[in-house]
């Protein structure tokens, strides 16, 4: 599996599958971030 650089993400189209699976990952972790902070 490629790692996309930040540039490289930002470059790709936006129905590209690796845009969408890192926007969810981030998504994710900052919800859980947020989760972990409230508590």
């Amino acid at each position: 599996m490629k790692i996309y650089s930040i540039d490289d993400i930002h470059k790709k189209p936006k129905n590209d599958w690796g845009y969408y699976f890192f926007a969810a990952l981030g998504g994710i972790a900052l919800l859980f971030t947020l989760l972990y902070s409230i508590h």
